[in-house]
């Protein structure tokens, strides 16, 4: 792996590591936030410094091209500015022009071989691209996350089929995924027409959250997309011919499956709840699709994507089943305790959600330097 890769790497993983952090001091873990405004970026850290420099590193190694590593570094460089000028213009703005960079690797590897995978991307670079501009022009905050809510889904979509075609047998139906996924994109759509449609006055309190009213049907219309969306997934998806199998394979198969599921539970919180855009129904809803939907995709396939980088076959890990297992109690008593107002629960959940993912990190990090230890040593 060339050093700029593995630096960019790096700093995506810090990026999540300071977002994990700012996280826990949301929800009342006191822990010291390091930066003054940690807290407050802790969703652009996940979604641009993390999720976003990984993408685009995805489609740099696919068009081969020496500049596509510098879109990954814009990305990163706009992100960690954030740190010190939270509030500056300047910080979306040059992850903006990262955006336009990711957008313009998608349209190419699409150009070279265009399919429903790619296309998935192509449009996902679209949404990221919208929300970051809403970003910059000071859109509510939750407005901006709803798009990228979007463009992390139709990536990564685009990403889950295009690894699941080398063990398909039957083609399926991807024109009803289609539909399924272009509804959730029509919401997106609808959001924004809705923000242009009255002004800020119009949201109101509601307990301790906040209803905007224009966000209504924006929100019913994703939701119904996501539910559809992971209907199909759930049907279709080639991971329930790997449930059979063994070793990686059917851990992957039972982490994908999760992250279906989480993707239900997202889609119908939407519907349920459509309109609040704070609150504990919120927060339900963002942390069911970044955390359940988002993360078991990233334990299903983070293991022979980071062995095989170093050239290596991945080794079955049974200690992986730990993280899955800590994920769905933490998150199972997040959400719940979300929707039924225990605010012990969420606490704690978000503590052991913490836990989970840098448990996957550890865990899998020690296996792949031993290995790599290993390997040279034989060599």
């Amino acid at each position: 792996m060339k050093p700029l890769r593995l630096t960019i790497l790096s700093l995506a993983m810090f990026a999540l590591i300071s977002a994990m952090w700012g996280g826990l001091y949301r929800i009342g873990w006191y822990v010291n936030p390091l930066a003054g405004e940690l807290p407050g970026i802790h969703g652009p850290l996940v979604v641009c410094g993390f999720l976003g420099a990984l993408f685009a590193l995805d489609r740099s190694l696919a068009l081969k091209k020496r500049w596509g590593d510098v879109v990954p570094v814009l990305i990163l460089a706009g992100t960690f500015l954030l740190f010190f000028k939270p509030v500056s213009q300047v910080c979306p703005a040059i992850i903006f022009v990262g955006s336009v960079g990711f957008t313009l690797m998608a349209f190419e590897v699409n150009l070279r071989q265009s399919n429903i995978y790619n296309r998935m991307i192509l449009i996902g670079s679209l949404l990221w691209l919208a929300g970051i501009g809403m970003w910059f022009l000071r859109w509510p905050v939750y407005n901006v996350y709803l798009w990228w809510l979007g463009f992390v889904l139709f990536t990564m979509v685009g990403q889950r089929l295009e690894l699941a075609r080398r063990v398909r047998l039957v083609e399926p139906p991807f024109q009803l995924l289609s539909v399924a996924i272009a509804i959730v994109f029509l919401g997106q759509i609808a959001l924004a027409v809705g923000h242009m449609s009255g002004p800020d006055s119009l949201m109101e309190l509601e307990g301790e959250a906040i209803r905007d009213p224009r966000t209504l049907w924006g929100m019913r219309i994703a939701g119904f997309g996501l539910a559809a969306t992971a209907a199909w997934l759930l049907v279709y998806d080639a991971a329930w011919s790997l449930l059979k199998s063994k070793g990686n394979a059917r851990y992957s198969a039972i982490c994908l499956i999760s992250s279906y599921a989480w993707l239900a539970v997202s889609g119908v919180i939407s519907l349920r709840h459509a309109g609040l855009v704070s609150g504990v129904s919120y927060d339900a809803l963002i942390h069911s699709f970044f955390i359940g939907f988002v993360w078991f995709i990233i334990f299903g396939h983070g293991p022979i994507l980071a062995f095989s980088s170093m050239g290596m076959r991945a080794p079955a890990m049974a200690s992986l089943y730990v993280p899955i297992v800590v994920l769905h109690v933490s998150l199972i008593m997040r959400v719940v305790g979300d929707l039924t107002g225990r605010g012990a629960m969420v606490k704690n959940g978000g503590l052991l959600n913490a836990i989970a993912l840098l448990l996957f990190i550890v865990l899998l990090t020690a296996r792949l330097t031993r290995d790599r230890i290993q390997q040279k040593k034989v060599a």
